[in-house]
């Protein structure tokens, strides 16, 4: 494989990368040294002497295959937690959302009822039609104590025809009907000495009594119930009656008894069915008996057929009311109720007609619920007297947890999950993940060992050639021996680094590469990488064009598929990053939000002028933008020395003017030595805007350069910004920032005329010091609200957690981000800690269920926040559902760790010192051409 980069601060990263990944021994780094031929054979030497690797351990083998089978759970759950189900057409997440926003509403509902599977289904899709109709019910008086105090309640009526019809027949046996027959029982009852009827069926029973006896004593006479008729009703008796009655009687007997029952007959009547006659007479007998205890002979009441009539039109209008009523509170048997009760009821019905209006109405409605198998609810609801503004929600609560019940009981594995449980399985994964990625090292390394092996014993005597020219220190030209050993050298260090200068005298002009990968070459043109590519038989080319000054990297997008990759967290402000994403990094660059407000932002105005050059015709690097930029730098040496550095100018001759005023400044003060020195990992650089390919640092520290006339006029005469392709170094070079960004300048964007701003670079210039000015000294990222955010399409289970976070005393902000950034659902602070949030809450919702790799939701997001400064603590949705208590404890419990740990930082001095012996290294020009053409 060929690296080249299009500067070589992109190869030392490279090659510190891979350093710290185990695998510099795959690199054959040739940097532009007088000493590369030596440090070139020494690297091969090494690399043919080198031991076999070790194949991978049993302990990497099981790390993979716990991970394996981590991820598999995992990601199970998460699946299954998520999964729409049938036949309900939601997930249990889905469930668990809503059933948390129904809990949380003021006042909550409160059911207890849960619907069967069959309904479930059935109310489902038409839930609002059916919250509909309980809040048309409500409104009707459905579940009020005002309409269960009516005796219309639950009254079968379902029309007004049939309300009407029902209160006129109320009104009429009330007012007519019912008086005069409770008149007629008194006087039947004196005239015949019958009990009086205390009910309509009693009633009707005397009725039918003394109207058959009206028959019979057309028949017998009175005497005839004088005493029992029982032995007259069996001697007249068939053989057959007797024999299935088992009657024995002789015949005298039945011949005295017959002729005893004709002689009771009255004179003139003859009866075809004696023995029928008789058996009607024992009833009545005994009809009489029971209705009359002071006994005698039966007495007919005058007008007996009159009172049979109101009976029977009492008796019509009764049964007529019978399915109506039977459905309210008192019930039916209308029949059977005493008179008194009767009548009262009656009156009662009679009096509240005004309930009748709604009446028929919430019986349909409530009829049609029943049918759908509501009817639990709607008992639970009446029971609990439920306003009609709550019964929606009553009906949501019901639903959702019947559905979520139901889930669990078809998914075991979902029903068993806890949050201690998942917590303790996502942190193994984390952990076996990173065992896994530091791992990896190891089969690669064999892998590669084992193939220059292979390459060694195959060719046996190029092998041993090379090693003879190494050690006798022959090597002259790297491509020579590329032609002379093409088996053996590309095998020793499979990675070639190099500078695209340097490409020609490295490698035979063939396609000799695997593969070609291309680096910071945004400013490249592109006739200087057209040697690699001419080289390799496949090529990446790792750029950004809209970063690009040259054309190279477009060019290559036009020809290459093209793979987006999303930048890391950054911790530059956050407002810094969104200017890069409205300028071309939209869907690349998200700002991300810090926990702690800091002023990442600053910009320096000084008082530089003097004379327009006579070549330019600008005012550039005045003493005064120097001495500040010096003394910047110096300022950040000596504050923050363990964030990295570096100053970018818009013209060469600025950089030059501070790189020579900086190291005059180091030499003359020692204890800067160390900051300065070329040996720290990422050392000083002080480059132009055309030499940012590839920069990153911590704090850039942007020098304009460009001064004002003694005049105090400002010559919008801006060098290299006034070119084609200048805008892309300025954005590189504000993209370069890592956490801070200074700006140090003679003017202020107001100070500069649009209309004659003619190059991109230059109003794009008058954009940075408008966002400088704007940010300088702001610390906040994120404006701070009232904590817990309710609107939109909240997470109802983290909302829920944030106010009972809030309620413990703690800082909430939920949804904490800027504008289309990155958001993190929970944020909370200590109120010890004013004006900073300390953890940042992630749950399993949506956003974490839209990135379908599970080391990126898992670990990586997790791990971008905390190098933001976060201290990172998960929340599981189920756990958070049914014991948020132990989930806000548990997060309150991290937040005072935090707490705790901070406040001494607070309260204590930097320790700072070391006893390594500092080398003093002057300021180098990061640019210089280090090329040697002898390679």
């Amino acid at each position: 494989m060929l690296y080249v980069s299009g500067h070589r601060r992109a190869a030392d990263q490279l090659v510190a990368r891979l350093e710290s990944l185990g695998l510099g021994g795959l690199v054959l780094d040739v940097a532009p040294e007088p000493t590369w031929r030596t440090s070139v054979t020494h690297r091969l030497l090494s690399a043919m002497a080198g031991e076999a690797e070790p194949a991978e351990g049993d302990d990497v083998v099981r790390t993979r295959d716990a991970l394996l089978g981590a991820r598999a759970r995992l990601a199970g759950y998460i699946e299954a937690l998520h999964l729409v189900r049938e036949p309900w057409h939601v997930s249990a997440y889905d469930a668990l959302q809503a059933l948390a926003r129904i809990v949380a509403e003021r006042p909550a509902p409160d059911t207890r009822v849960r619907l069967a599977p069959e309904v479930v289904v059935a109310v489902g899709p038409q839930r609002a039609n059916v919250a509909a109709d309980l809040r048309e019910a409500a409104e009707l008086g459905a579940f009020t104590a005002r309409a269960a105090a009516t005796p219309w309640y639950g009254a079968d009526l379902t029309t007004w025809q049939e309300a009407h019809d029902a209160l006129l027949r109320v009104e009429r046996v009330r007012a007519h009907t019912l008086p005069q027959l409770r008149a007629q029982v008194a006087t039947v009852a004196e005239v015949t000495g019958l009990t009086p009827a205390t009910t309509l069926r009693q009633w009707g029973d005397q009725l039918t009594m003394l109207g058959g006896m009206r028959g019979t004593l057309d028949v017998f006479q009175p005497m005839i119930f004088e005493r029992t008729a029982q032995d007259m009703v069996e001697a007249t008796a068939s053989k057959q009656w007797r024999t299935e009655h088992g009657v024995e009687m002789g015949w005298f007997a039945r011949r005295r008894l017959r002729r005893q029952a004709r002689d009771m007959m009255r004179p003139g009547v003859r009866v075809p069915d004696l023995h029928g006659a008789l058996v009607e007479v024992q009833a009545q007998r005994a009809v009489w008996q029971a209705h009359a205890p002071g006994g005698g002979w039966p007495r007919l009441p005058e007008g007996l057929a009159s009172i049979e009539d109101t009976h029977e039109a009492v008796r019509i209008d009764v049964e007529e009311l019978e399915p109506v009523l039977a459905t309210t509170r008192q019930g039916g048997g209308l029949l059977d109720v005493p008179l008194d009760e009767l009548a009262a009821r009656l009156h009662d019905l009679a009096e509240d007609s005004e309930s009748l209006e709604h009446l028929p109405a919430r019986t349909a409605v409530l009829r049609r619920l029943t049918a759908l198998g509501l009817s639990d609810l709607l008992e639970d609801l009446m029971a609990r007297r439920v306003e009609g503004d709550l019964v929606g929600a009553e009906l949501d609560l019901a639903w959702w947890s019947s559905v979520f019940e139901q889930i669990l009981a078809q998914d075991q594995a979902l029903a068993g999950q806890d949050g201690a449980g998942l917590d303790a399985l996502a942190r193994r994964f984390r952990d076996l993940d990173r065992a896994h990625v530091d791992a990896l090292a190891v089969p690669v390394r064999a892998a590669v060992r084992e193939h220059l092996a292979s390459a060694m014993r195959d060719h046996r005597d190029e092998a041993e050639a090379l090693f003879t020219e190494l050690l006798a220190g022959r090597l002259v030209s790297l491509r020579e021996a590329a032609e002379q050993h093409p088996a053996v050298l590309p095998r020793l260090r499979p990675v070639l680094v190099a500078t695209p200068t340097l490409v020609p005298h490295l490698l035979p002009p063939t396609r000799t590469v695997d593969l070609v990968v291309l680096d910071a070459i945004e400013h490249t043109p592109v006739e200087i990488v057209l040697a690699a590519l001419a080289r390799g038989r496949q090529v990446v080319a790792v750029g950004d064009a809209r970063a690009a000054s040259a054309t190279t990297v477009g060019d290559l997008a036009e020809l290459l598929p093209a793979v987006p990759l999303l930048a890391d967290g950054s911790r530059r402000d956050p407002f810094v990053t969104s200017f890069l994403a409205r300028h071309g990094y939209e869907g690349v660059l998200r700002p991300a939000p810090l926990p702690r407000p800091e002023e990442l932002v600053q910009l320096d105005l000084v008082d530089g002028t003097g004379m327009p050059d006579q070549e330019s015709g600008a005012v550039e690097s005045t003493q005064a933008e120097v001495d500040r930029v010096v003394e910047a730098a110096i300022e950040h040496a000596l504050t923050r020395p363990d964030e990295s550095l570096a100053i970018v100018t818009v013209t060469p001759l600025h950089a030059d003017r501070v790189r020579d005023a900086l190291a005059v400044e180091v030499r003359q003060n020692p204890a800067l030595s160390a900051f300065f020195s070329g040996t720290r990992p990422e050392p000083v650089v002080v480059a132009d805007v055309s030499g940012v390919a590839g920069l990153v640092r911590d704090t850039i520290l942007f020098s304009v350069g460009f001064g004002r006339t003694p005049h105090r006029r400002v010559l919008h005469r801006f060098g290299i910004l006034n070119t084609a392709g200048s805008e892309a170094m300025l954005l590189d070079t504000v993209g370069a920032a890592r956490r801070r960004l200074h700006v140090v300048s003679c003017f202020t964007a107001s100070d500069l005329d649009p209309e004659r701003l003619r190059g991109a670079g230059a109003r794009l210039l008058a954009e940075v010091l408008e966002l400088a000015e704007r940010r300088s000294g702001a610390a906040d990222q994120v404006t701070l609200g009232n904590g817990v955010d309710v609107g939109g399409s909240p997470d109802r289970l983290v909302l829920d957690l944030a106010e009972r976070l809030w309620r413990a005393g703690l800082v909430v902000e939920t949804d904490y981000g800027i504008g289309d950034g990155d958001r993190v659902p929970l944020v909370v602070g200590h109120p010890d800690l004013p004006g900073e949030l300390l953890v940042a809450v992630l749950t399993d919702d949506a956003a974490y269920v839209a990135e379908r790799s599970v080391r990126v939701r898992d670990r990586q997001v997790a791990e971008r926040l905390e190098r933001l400064g976060w201290t990172v603590a998960q929340v599981w949705s189920a756990a958070a559902f049914l014991d948020p208590a132990t989930e806000a404890e548990r997060i309150r419990r991290v937040v005072q760790e935090v707490r705790d740990a901070r406040l001494p930082e607070l309260g204590g001095v930097a320790q700072t010192g070391g006893g390594d012996k500092i080398v003093v290294v002057p300021v180098l020009d990061d640019d210089a051409d280090h090329g040697d053409p002898t390679l």
